[in-house]
């Protein structure tokens, strides 16, 4: 009868021990996945070069702004800095890389 509690408590020793002697995997670490406060100016700089001449990069002043950035759920709109569309496939791996 005394043995279920005593059952318990170990397997949450041991439990506890294993959890801390654990890694994280790097999925769930905080960390950020693209870099902060990039300004256009320095986006159209930094990548610009990388990709096809027909990408653009544009931010909240370009005319092409609010048709590229309409949302169809409003429910949960993202803050949307700028704007980078690829001319080439061949472009996005760039793209990914950089940001």
């Amino acid at each position: 009868m005394h043995s279920f509690p005593f059952l318990v408590a170990s397997g949450l020793v041991l439990l506890q021990a294993f959890v801390a002697g654990s890694a994280i995997p790097h999925y769930f670490q905080d960390s950020q996945f693209t870099r902060r406060d990039l300004s256009v100016t320095k986006v159209q700089m930094e990548l610009g070069p990388l990709l096809s001449r027909k990408s653009a990069i544009f931010g909240p002043s370009d005319p092409r702004w609010a048709n590229e950035t309409v949302r169809f759920n409003a429910a949960a709109i993202p803050d949307i800095k700028l704007v980078v569309q690829p001319a080439k496939e061949a472009d996005i791996p760039a793209i990914v890389s950089a940001l």
